[in-house]
């Protein structure tokens, strides 16, 4: 029998809360984690984007929603393959990350199954309140036609 291929997406929320001031400092680092399901799994591309509102501090401290700014990065690692990545812009896809435009991988990540594939999020700016970022991998399982 042949071997086939089939789309599977593993999405994660992450939230970057806001310290007891109610802001969100630059540098703030939040992680969650998927396990893969029960097939090996190929990701080909990374997708994200922030979910609600995003209320920045723009000079001169003036509020602003810039809902889709790409002033984070996003790692991803799997301690059982012994794989991470260096975190990537969100600003790395094509046309920008105000347009959470997906980022493609130069070759396939394989994971195998009940791998478990981490993703810390880096918010790299200053702003007035907590973000919840939406993680998207995208790829394909093998199955038997």
């Amino acid at each position: 029998m042949a071997m086939k291929y089939r789309d599977r997406f593993y999405a994660v929320d992450v939230t970057l809360p806001a310290d007891p001031t109610g802001v969100l400092p630059a540098g703030t680092i939040a992680t969650v984690s998927v396990t893969v399901q029960n097939f090996p799994f190929l990701a080909k591309r990374l997708g994200h984007a922030i979910i609600g509102p995003n209320n920045i501090v723009a000079p001169p401290a003036i509020p602003a929603d810039y809902s889709q700014d790409g002033q984070y990065r996003i790692r991803l690692r799997s301690n059982e393959k012994n794989y991470m990545n260096i975190p990537i812009s969100a600003l790395a896809g094509f046309g920008g990350g105000q347009f959470s435009q997906p980022i493609d991988f130069e070759a396939p990540i394989e994971f195998a199954p009940n791998d478990t594939i981490a993703f810390d999020v880096i918010n790299d700016i200053r702003r007035l309140a907590g973000i919840v970022i939406q993680v998207i991998l995208e790829g394909v399982e093998p199955y038997e036609a």
